[in-house]
């Protein structure tokens, strides 16, 4: 009897002892899970708040980590992640304390470290990674971005500080991967607006504070507006007012994109049909939106609803589009094509700029980025480009437009070079529809209007 109650003891020891260890580490790697190293983190924090001690959290993980699980398996992806366990505590041996914390991230604790030496072994452990992984039936060459803050600077109780190295993880996978970065304020800063913009967007559509300006587009023979492009606004109620360039990437990767596209084409749609039958509304597709097999259907119901000519729609892709090999963006692009309306190939000569996509599409216009026209007057390498597309485009029957046309010199060298239509603050700069409408009906522009100072990027980006 005596001997059953020990082996019992020693059972219900060895099984309390295998759950504490479930409870504490993580299955796979051996390492401390989450809940531990947070725990542990809290013990630092109450042995340190009175010191005032420097604590420093590494937070790293795997570039590009889905893409190996995609093609090679999760068991490979498994493999990888024990060797870079293993790897890992090679290298930060008795500096810190290794958890992971779920997927394929990983957070080193380092009590006492500041932050140059943490720089330094961030370094080190990027510089591990170059000598790759012999896995059981593979080598892999992976990269590791790491973002880490310190402690009572960047935070001072535990939360926060894991919250800022998480923000400097994702600054350093912003600015490339394969890289680490430290936490700063601004990133908090920003992070905020971020938020600020992703939780107004969900309300921007519903609550009217999207609005559409037009710019003019001219026929070089005559003055007259030929087309109008459409430009998206926001005035954040209290942000103010958001630039396309900063709004449009955040709601394409929130899947929104689609959303906002539609909202603007009926809106430009409906804007046009009172215009005269000879002038068109141009419209900017974000890469992202040509990926959507519904894109077709809503520029069909934006026609019907307004009762806009197919004819008198452009709708403007930049060269990026080329980018994707899927096979989809072509698709839709040749559908649209066969709705009626025209296209254009916008910032012509900034991007992927091959000549094989113009024999493959039929684009209607092409035009070229503003960056070439600014230099016109000042370098020869510009006026030769221009003169180039200006050719290239009359000899395959294409329309051609000067975007950012702010001088009278600007405007004699599109000339020039036989662009047939010019579009720029020389003549107008966006306006509300009222204005436009004004504009159209009032004959040539002389291009008087004077540009104001012209000082940070075009506020404009795929609607």
């Amino acid at each position: 009897i005596v001997v059953q109650a020990l082996v019992g003891r020693r059972d219900k020891s060895l099984l309390a002892e295998k759950f504490e260890r479930l409870a504490r580490f993580d299955n796979l790697t051996g390492l401390e899970n989450r809940m531990a190293m947070q725990m542990r983190l809290r013990d630092i924090f109450d042995a340190t708040e009175k010191r005032n001690d420097a604590v420093t959290i590494l937070w790293m993980d795997i570039d590009r980590f889905k893409e190996i699980n995609d093609s090679l398996g999760h068991m490979v992806g498994d493999q990888l992640l024990r060797g870079v366990a293993e790897r890992l505590n090679e290298v930060v041996q008795d500096r810190g304390r290794i958890a992971r914390f779920g997927g394929d991230e990983f957070v080193i604790i380092c009590p006492d470290m500041d932050r140059v030496t943490a720089a330094a072994l961030a370094q080190e452990i990027i510089g591990y990674f170059a000598y790759g992984f012999d896995l059981p039936d593979n080598h892999l060459q992976v990269t590791a971005s790491i973002g880490y803050a310190v402690a009572p600077q960047d935070g001072r109780d535990m939360d926060e500080l894991l919250q800022h190295a998480d923000l400097a993880l994702y600054e350093a996978k912003h600015a490339g991967r394969n890289r680490a970065a430290s936490f700063n304020w601004s990133l908090k800063e920003r992070f905020n607006r971020l938020h600020e913009i992703e939780t107004g967007l969900r309300r921007a559509l519903e609550g009217n504070e999207l609005t559409l300006l037009f710019q003019p587009i001219l026929d070089l023979d005559n003055g007259h507006i030929d087309a109008c492009e459409a430009l998206i606004r926001w005035h954040h109620p209290v942000l103010g007012a958001i630039p396309p360039s900063e709004f449009i990437p955040v709601a394409e990767s929130m899947g929104m994109i689609e959303g906002i596209t539609q909202w603007v084409l009926r809106e430009a749609c409906l804007t046009a049909a009172a215009w005269p039958s000879d002038v068109r509304v141009a419209i900017n597709i974000s890469p992202a939106s040509l990926k959507s097999s519904d894109l077709p259907a809503n520029v069909i119901a934006a026609l019907l609803e307004s009762g806009l000519p197919a004819r008198r729609l452009e709708l403007e892709v930049t060269e990026s589009i080329f980018l994707d090999d899927s096979g989809q963006t072509n698709a839709i692009l040749r559908e649209l094509q066969r709705i009626g309306l025209r296209l254009a190939l916008d910032d012509f000569g900034t991007g992927y700029s091959s000549l094989a996509y113009l024999r493959s599409y039929r684009f209607d216009t092409l035009k070229i980025d503003q960056s070439f026209m600014a230099g016109v007057s000042a370098h020869a390498e510009d006026r030769a480009i221009v003169r180039a597309i200006g050719n290239l485009a009359r000899d395959l029957s294409m329309d051609t437009v000067a975007e950012g046309i702010e001088t009278h010199d600007q405007l004699s060298h599109a000339k020039e070079a036989g662009f047939t239509n010019v579009q720029g603050y020389l003549f107008s700069r966006p306006v509300p529809r009222e204005r436009i409408a004004e504009l159209i009906a009032a004959g040539p522009l002389e291009g008087n209007e004077r540009p104001e100072p012209f000082t940070t990027a075009r506020l404009r980006r795929g609607s």
